[in-house]
């Protein structure tokens, strides 16, 4: 049985996986394509990337203890929403999402109906 403190990736995973059969996670996501012209470009990132540690260097908004004061004082907010709160918001996301593309979507079909005639 999982406890209340553990997160729930298998239940956003899941939705995910429901949304992608309809493409519109993969839509939403997709990543930008970047040509690189070069191997030595690749060669030069690499070597960057060896020198300064990645992005292990690359400093947070705050520093360690605020963001755990962040974290102690959001966990202490969140115990207080009850579950079917998050569900409501989500299914009100969800809908409004789903709303706004078929929106789009006609207002696209009746561009193109106008335009042919």
């Amino acid at each position: 049985m999982r406890s209340r403190r553990d997160p729930p990736c298998e239940g956003l995973l899941g939705i995910f996986a429901v949304l992608d059969k309809g493409f519109v996670v993969r839509r939403a996501t997709r990543g930008v394509r970047i040509r690189i012209s070069s191997t030595a470009s690749v060669f030069a990132i690499g070597v960057m990337f060896l020198l300064t540690d990645a992005t292990a260097s690359i400093g947070g908004f705050a520093d360690v203890d605020s963001q755990f004061s962040l974290q102690v004082w959001l966990r202490a907010v969140s115990d207080n929403v009850p579950d079917v709160a998050i569900v409501v918001l989500v299914a009100a996301l969800v809908a409004a999402a789903w709303r706004r593309v078929r929106q789009r979507r006609r207002r696209a079909r009746s561009d193109r109906g106008q335009r042919d005639t």
